[in-house]
């Protein structure tokens, strides 16, 4: 994997003793992988499958709802167009997220907050994120219930000086 894994991994929660299968393990995964997964996507590093796009969904709910750094509400459907108009569109890209922590949590969610580190020679970026996330809950057959977490919500804001050059 790139360098994106370890800057990742390095995310901190300050605040909480995690301990694995928790709701707010799964917000912290769930941030970790999509963010893995948007790097492999974007540099091309991983196959144009849009199976795996249509996977890759089923962790937003169907009334998600993104507003970008330059204040546009988009839906679950425009992220999904989104990915597959992008593959491969930014070999260069490595993203870095810094400064994770759980700003609320209650049974219904948990609403996080995190910087994005775009580094690219294409499109370098900062930006501020916070994202809402609740609970869902997955059965193998004769195995123990899984908690994971469903992105409902997404805000990013431009850091200063972080907005793309045009």
């Amino acid at each position: 994997m790139s360098s994106l894994g370890s800057s990742l991994t390095n995310m901190s929660l300050t605040h909480m003793n995690l301990g694995e299968g928790t709701f707010v393990e799964a917000v912290r995964r769930e941030v970790l992988d999509f963010h893995v997964f948007l790097t492999e996507w974007k540099t091309g590093r991983m196959d144009r499958d849009l199976g795996v796009v249509e996977a890759r969904m089923r962790a937003f709910e169907t009334n998600f709802r993104y507003i970008t750094p330059g204040g546009v509400l988009r839906s679950v459907g425009a992220l999904r167009l989104w990915f597959a108009e992008g593959h491969g569109a930014d070999p260069s890209l490595n993203i870095e997220v810094r400064g994770f922590r759980i700003l609320r949590e209650h049974a219904e969610g948990a609403l996080v907050f995190y910087e994005e580190h775009q580094h690219s020679k294409v499109n370098p970026s900062a930006r501020i994120s916070t994202a809402y996330f609740v609970p869902t809950k997955s059965q193998a057959v004769g195995e123990e219930p899984k908690i994971g977490a469903a992105w409902a919500h997404l805000h990013e804001a431009w850091l200063p000086d972080g907005k793309p050059k045009s």
